[in-house]
C-alpha cells in the first residue's frame, strides 16, 4: 500500500512538471483565493477568540447558562466555551484548540472526540461577508446560512448525549494580556499559513487530477474537495438562487475533504478513525440541505 501510494505520489509529481502551465494557474488562484478570502474573514476573528478564551472571558460568558446547556447537552460549563470557540474559530483550528486542551489535561481523549466530531463550522465571519455579502450582496443570507449551520452543529451535540463532556480542572493561572495576545497571533498565524498550504497542494493536485474526468463529474468532484473555492463555483452558475444556496449550505457542512485533511493532520494528542469523522460530516451535509430547502424556498 505504501509502495501504491508513493508511486502515485509520483505520477502526480510528473504530472505538474508535464502541465506546468495549468499547475500554475491551479496555484495563483489557491493563493489569490488564501490571500483575499480566508485570510482576511479569518485572521482577526482568530486572534480574538483566543485572547478571550485564554483570559477566561468566554467562560465568565457562558456561566448563566451552564444548567440548561448541562441538561440539554451534558457539557459542562468550562466545557462549552470550547464549543463557543469552535463556532468562531471555525475548522480546522477549533479542531486545533480542542486538541491543545487534551495535550494539557483539561479534557480526555473520549470528551474532545465527541466535540471533534459534532464542533465542525465554517467561521461566521466566512459565512456571513464571503457567502452571504461577497457572493450574493446580503447579509441576511449570511445570516440564515450561518444559522443553519449552527443549527446541525447543535442537534449533532444532542444526540451525541450519551458521552459527557466534563473538564478537569487544571492549575494553570490566567495569563497576562499580552502573553494571550503574543501566543494568539503566533497560533493564529502559523494555522493560516498550514491552511494556506493546504489550499494551495491540495486545489492544484486535485484539479490536475479531475482535468481529465468530463466536466460535470470535474466540478462536482472539485466542489467536494474544497469547499471555499467549491462555493465560489457553485455561485457562479446558472442555477436558481435557491438552489445555489442549498448546495452551498450542503458544503458548508460537509466542510470539503481539504478541510477533513487539515483536521486529521493538525491532531496530535487525539486520534480519531477517518471513516467516522467522515459519516458526521455527511449527516451534517444532509441536515444542513433540509434546513436550506426549507428557509430558502
Amino acid at each position: 500500500m505504501k509502495k501504491l501510494s508513493s508511486f502515485f505520489l509520483l505520477i502526480i509529481f510528473f504530472l505538474s512538471l508535464c502541465m506546468g502551465q495549468l499547475t500554475f494557474t491551479y496555484t495563483k488562484d489557491a493563493l489569490i483565493l488564501w490571500f483575499e478570502k480566508l485570510v482576511p474573514s479569518l485572521f482577526i476573528s482568530m486572534v480574538l477568540v483566543r485572547i478571550l478564551f485564554e483570559q477566561q472571558v468566554l467562560q465568565i460568558i457562558c456561566k448563566p447558562f451552564h444548567m440548561i446547556i448541562e441538561k440539554i447537552f451534558r457539557i459542562d460549563e468550562n466545557s462549552f466555551t470550547l464549543v463557543v470557540s469552535s463556532i468562531f474559530l471555525g475548522y480546522p483550528t477549533g479542531s486545533i484548540l480542542i486538541d491543545q486542551q487534551v495535550q494539557q489535561g483539561s479534557l480526555s481523549h473520549q470528551s474532545a472526540k465527541r466535540l471533534l466530531y459534532t464542533c465542525s463550522f465554517a467561521t461566521p465571519g466566512f459565512i456571513i461577508m464571503s457567502c452571504g455579502v461577497v457572493l450574493f450582496h446580503s447579509s441576511s443570507i449570511g445570516w440564515k446560512l450561518l444559522f443553519i449551520q449552527l443549527l446541525c452543529g447543535f442537534i449533532l451535540l444532542f444526540f451525541t448525549r450519551s458521552i459527557p463532556v466534563i473538564s478537569r480542572p487544571t492549575q494553570q493561572k490566567i495569563p497576562t494580556f499580552m502573553q494571550s495576545l503574543s501566543k494568539a497571533l503566533l497560533e493564529s498565524g502559523k494555522t493560516l499559513y498550514l491552511i494556506g498550504g493546504y489550499l494551495m497542494l491540495f486545489m492544484t493536485l486535485t484539479s490536475l487530477i479531475f482535468h481529465f474526468l468530463p466536466e460535470p463529474l470535474s466540478f462536482f468532484l472539485r466542489s467536494l474537495s474544497e469547499f471555499s473555492s467549491g462555493i465560489m463555483s457553485i455561485a457562479s452558475t446558472s442555477l436558481p438562487q435557491a438552489f445555489k444556496l442549498i448546495f452551498i449550505s450542503m458544503l458548508l457542512g460537509f466542510g470539503g475533504c481539504c478541510v477533513h485533511m487539515q483536521v486529521m493532520s493538525m491532531l496530535e494528542a487525539v486520534h480519531i478513525p477517518y471513516y467516522k469523522y467522515f459519516l458526521y460530516r455527511l449527516v451534517q451535509a444532509i441536515l444542513s440541505g433540509i434546513f436550506a430547502y426549507f428557509i430558502f424556498t
